[in-house]
C-alpha cells in the first residue's frame, strides 16, 4: 500500500487502504483503531497507527482478534454504464463531390440515397479509400449496375 506519514487524517488513512471514507468510520473502534486527536481536537492517526491499519487490512484480522472480511480492491471489472437515451449516429458524411462526380460521369438520377446505400455495401466498416478517383470509380459502376435495364430497378 502506499507512503506511512507522521499524521494522517481519516480520509487519507481510508485511502491508504483503499476503503470509503465512511466504511472506513464505521469499523473505527472495533476492527481499526480510534484515532489520536491534535490540540484543535482533530482525528488523525500517527506513523504506527497506519502501519497497524494496513496490516490489519492485509490480514483480515482486526485489532480485536476477529476476523473482517473486506472488498476486493484494485481495477474495477465491470463494464462501463451504457449511455441512456438514443444512441449517438455516426455523423452523415457529405458526399456531395462524390455524387457531383457521379452525375458528371453520366448517371445524372443518381442521388444522395444511391450514393449512402453504395458506400454502406461497398464499406460496411466506414472505412472509405483515400485514393477520391478508387472510390468514385468503384460508387459510379455500383450504380450504374443498379440503373441498368436488367436489374430491374428505376
Amino acid at each position: 500500500m502506499s507512503e506511512y506519514r507522521e499524521a494522517m487524517n481519516i480520509a487519507e488513512t481510508a485511502r491508504l487502504i483503499r476503503m470509503s471514507r465512511s466504511r472506513f468510520n464505521q469499523l473505527l473502534g472495533t476492527v481499526f483503531p480510534l484515532p489520536k486527536r491534535d490540540e484543535h481536537g482533530r482525528p488523525y492517526f500517527d506513523r504506527e497507527q497506519q502501519m497497524q491499519i494496513v496490516e490489519i487490512r492485509r490480514t483480515n484480522k482486526g485489532m480485536n482478534g476477529k476476523p473482517m472480511l473486506f472488498r476486493a480492491t484494485g481495477s474495477r471489472t465491470s463494464l462501463p454504464a451504457k449511455p441512456r437515451g438514443k444512441p449517438a449516429s455516426a455523423p452523415k458524411q457529405d458526399h456531395t463531390e462524390l455524387l457531383n462526380a457521379v452525375r458528371g460521369l453520366g448517371l445524372q438520377k443518381a442521388n444522395r440515397k444511391d450514393i449512402e446505400q453504395c458506400i454502406a455495401t461497398l464499406y460496411p466498416d466506414g472505412q472509405l479509400p483515400t485514393d477520391q478517383g478508387v472510390l468514385i470509380t468503384q460508387v459510379f459502376l455500383s450504380i450504374k449496375s443498379r440503373f441498368s435495364p436488367d436489374s430491374g430497378e428505376r
